[in-house]
């Protein structure tokens, strides 16, 4: 009954690719849903990444770019701050309780905003002393620097953080990556999930297209490195069928979908809570096609799979 509809919607036993189709039938949809392979985004090593920075080009691993960019952000905290991006605990910083911080967040416990601003400024510049001190220490285009700026990136892509602040994101990661395509190559792990960074990035600041191409070329690098069918190709999948479904482009939305699914079954069964989140997501965009009735078949098997509620 409803199992029988799950296999037909997209769900066939792992032995096949997902809606019935051959493997061979799903490569031709990867290349549909993510365009030819590497064609679709080409390697860096051709070209030295630029940067155009209110006016000012920067290559890749110009000193200038931490200099001039990061340091005018510092100047700019007193807007940042009311983001709490650097106000979490851990983090970028010292540890918190450690006496640098303990004095700033005691002085400022119920008292003016410039207090906290303290705290604020103190973890950029112990970022910057960080980054000076690993780039004297391994070199400015080394993979310990390249690693800060991938933390400091993270944190700056905070669930609070602004435009600003992702575009700050952006542009470390954007220096991370190329450092890490440098030393390692395109197809390290380190290189693959800046590239994921830079995806993330890039579809917070609903820059759609420049997303796909970072995240299609993560789940080609990562399939090769891991298999087709690994759970860390099938987030990839979810990623780029968030993409499509932001684009409204829901036919592949619902292919990249399927492609996460056959991933996350085989690697966990029928009822792992990554299945069922993916169905979710087939259902609701079959919804939103107008598919009602395969969406209730679909909402059906959920229901009877998801845990209990207690």
């Amino acid at each position: 009954m409803a199992a029988a509809a799950y296999q037909s919607e997209g769900v066939a036993p792992a032995s096949t690719g997902p809606c019935g189709m051959t493997w061979c039938e799903l490569d031709a949809l990867q290349d549909a849903v993510c365009g030819s392979g590497y064609s679709r985004v080409e390697s860096r090593d051709d070209d030295a990444h630029r940067l155009d920075i209110n006016g000012m080009e920067y290559s890749s691993g110009d000193k200038r770019f931490i200099d001039d960019y990061l340091r005018t952000f510092s100047n700019q905290l007193d807007s940042s701050s009311k983001t709490g991006l650097w106000n979490k605990s851990g983090g970028i910083g010292p540890p918190v309780g450690s006496p640098a911080t303990t004095s700033k967040s005691e002085s400022a416990k119920g008292s003016s905003p410039s207090a906290s601003q303290g705290v604020d400024k103190l973890r950029y510049q112990y970022f910057m002393d960080s980054v000076d001190f690993n780039a004297k220490q391994h070199g400015a285009q080394s993979v310990p620097v390249a690693d800060l700026y991938v933390e400091m990136g993270v944190e700056c892509t905070g669930p609070n953080a602004d435009a600003k602040s992702k575009e700050l994101a952006l542009l470390l990661f954007e220096e991370a990556f190329s450092i890490y395509q440098a030393k390692s190559g395109d197809s390290h792990e380190q290189t693959v999930d800046c590239r994921i960074h830079l995806g993330r990035t890039y579809q917070c600041l609903e820059r759609y297209d420049e997303a796909l191409d970072c995240f299609c070329m993560a789940v080609y690098m990562r399939e090769a490195l891991q298999g087709e069918h690994h759970p860390s190709v099938s987030d990839i999948w979810v990623l780029i069928a968030s993409v499509h479904h932001a684009k409204n482009k829901l036919e592949l939305a619902l292919k990249a979908s399927a492609k996460a699914l056959t991933g996350y079954r085989n690697a966990y069964g029928d009822k792992h809570h990554t299945v069922i989140g993916v169905l979710k997501t087939i259902a609701q965009i079959h919804i939103e096609m107008g598919n009602d009735d395969k969406a209730v078949d679909i909402q059906k098997y959920v229901r009877l799979h998801s845990p209990r509620d207690r």
